[in-house]
């Protein structure tokens, strides 16, 4: 690895331990590579995280004020707005209860209660699911906030409350990217609320925006601090047999050994895959194409940005989904075409 490789994962150990940084992989950076280093936790939305364990470092060790005074009080503004969503969605989820409407909630949200501290895991908006009653769910929230629902998506619908994005699923995946996810979704519903259904969901939504586009080690740390705090509880034999049912035995391999490196697990999911495709692996989740200044595009410009972020990623549909490029294609087409706007949606 490389010196700022080296630098990244001693932080994120020393945040999962919540212990102090080892300094050996520290000492030689310079005032430009902690602010490269901050850059790239804000890039992979960990600022929080790492905060947590630079604020531990020795005073006389820590980055240059000009870094550590920012880092900081981004932290701070950070841990501020994750206090206000979870207000929100405690109020959310009080409503719904209310009402006997059956509620979880999904990915950021979910995931935060495995890490060292719950407000160290961001998040942009709110993730719920409503397997049933979901349409009078959404009539209830906008009976009471008076506010309008976006329906053009082919798996939630979205609003705002109190200035936070909901997006309300009445299906896990979308059915049609990639169309396994017509097959994975009932074998999923059954398990909710466990931990394998925790394991599988945030695989498999790991694996389809690693395809789409990227992840980040937002989601490394994701999958190891589910592994550390309810490995136990995962029914490994049936996670491997849906893994590797939908090919994904790879990509979740690849994601354990750079887990691996945050906090030790003793997750079963291991493959033999080359030093090279693992490298290219976690190149692409640290500094991967389609994701920062070109993300910004818009109209037609975002469009053909989206044609190419396609075709150079060609090589991960067959390193993580059962689903052929073609097929993946066809049905990405056929998409479009029913959904037009999705052209020149975010992913």
């Amino acid at each position: 690895m490389s010196t700022a490789e080296d630098a990244i994962y001693a932080l994120l150990r020393a945040a999962a331990t919540q212990q102090i940084p080892n300094m050996e992989a520290l000492q030689t950076l310079d005032t430009a590579a902690w602010q490269q280093l901050m850059t790239l936790f804000q890039r992979n939305h960990l600022i929080v995280l790492s905060a947590s364990a630079v604020e531990k470092m020795p005073r006389e060790k820590r980055p240059p004020r000009t870094v550590y005074l920012p880092w900081m009080a981004e932290r701070q503004m950070a841990v501020e707005w994750s206090l206000h969503q979870r207000k929100v969605e405690q109020e959310l989820l009080s409503v719904f209860a209310d009402n006997n409407i059956e509620c979880y909630t999904l990915k950021g949200s979910a995931t935060a209660s495995h890490y060292p501290v719950k407000n160290q895991r961001e998040y942009a908006d709110i993730d719920l699911f409503i397997p049933h009653n979901h349409a009078v769910a959404d009539q209830i929230i906008e009976q009471k906030y008076g506010v309008d629902i976006s329906h053009g998506s082919a798996h939630h619908t979205k609003y705002d409350i109190h200035g936070i994005t909901i997006e309300s699923h009445y299906r896990l995946f979308d059915p049609y990217l990639p169309p396994s996810n017509k097959e994975l979704e009932p074998l999923l519903t059954r398990l909710i609320a466990s931990a394998t259904f925790e394991a599988l969901h945030l695989l498999r939504h790991a694996a389809i925006h690693f395809v789409s586009g990227r992840i980040t080690l937002r989601e490394v740390c994701d999958w190891a601090f589910l592994l550390n705090h309810r490995g136990d509880d995962i029914d490994w034999a049936l996670v491997s047999d849906i893994v590797s049912k939908f090919k994904m035995h790879q990509f979740a391999s690849a994601l354990t050994t750079m887990a691996n490196r945050i906090i030790e697990t003793n997750c079963p999911l291991s493959t033999p895959i080359s030093n090279k495709l693992q490298n290219r692996f976690e190149h692409d989740v640290l500094y991967g194409q389609g994701a920062a200044d070109e993300h910004d595009k818009e109209n037609a410009r975002r469009a053909l940005w989206k044609l190419r972020r396609y075709a150079i990623n060609r090589w991960k549909h067959r390193f993580t989904l059962s689903d052929s490029s073609m097929k993946m294609f066809t049905s990405r087409l056929f998409h479009l075409i029913r959904h037009p706007q999705k052209l020149l949606h975010k992913m």
